[in-house]
């Protein structure tokens, strides 16, 4: 295949292939390691934030208010609720899991193994640097172009 504009052999721009730690990947998988990690972060602390916060007290309401939705489900009979969860035997999933035809990391994986292993490689190579929103781009940037 000829060598495209950008330096990188691939058969067009949209499938543009990169070398990353001597592999051959996506920009899209990288898109995707890198994005599903930056996010996270915000994400879980606005679950927190959100399941600890106390509401507003409201006289007229027929659900719990001025105490935490953490606490309400942690304790549904001090506010004359009961538990409605299912109690599911733990080997009955397992069970379950296993007629299935791909592991569950396999279904919870952005990207395959061996990316995984690449861009964190590069990753750490660049200093780890943290995952902030604000600097998502920019760490793609430095991921995507960078060369041993």
């Amino acid at each position: 295949m000829a060598e495209n504009p950008t330096g990188t052999n691939g058969p067009n721009t949209i499938q543009k292939r990169i070398a990353i730690s001597d592999r051959v990947v996506l920009p899209r998988d990288l898109f995707q390691w890198l994005w599903s990690r930056v996010v996270q972060r915000p994400t879980d602390n606005f679950l927190e934030y959100w399941n600890t916060h106390k509401t507003r007290k409201q006289a007229n309401k027929y659900l719990p208010s001025g105490v935490a939705p953490q606490q309400v489900f942690n304790n549904p009979i001090n506010y004359g609720l009961e538990h409605a969860g299912i109690k599911v035997d733990i080997a009955a999933v397992q069970a379950l899991r296993e007629t299935l035809p791909k592991s569950r990391g396999e279904c919870m994986s952005w990207v395959s193994e061996e990316f995984d292993l690449a861009a964190d490689e590069v990753y750490k190579l660049l200093g780890s640097p943290e995952l902030l929103i604000s600097q998502g781009w920019t760490i793609y940037t430095e991921m995507l172009s960078f060369e041993r």
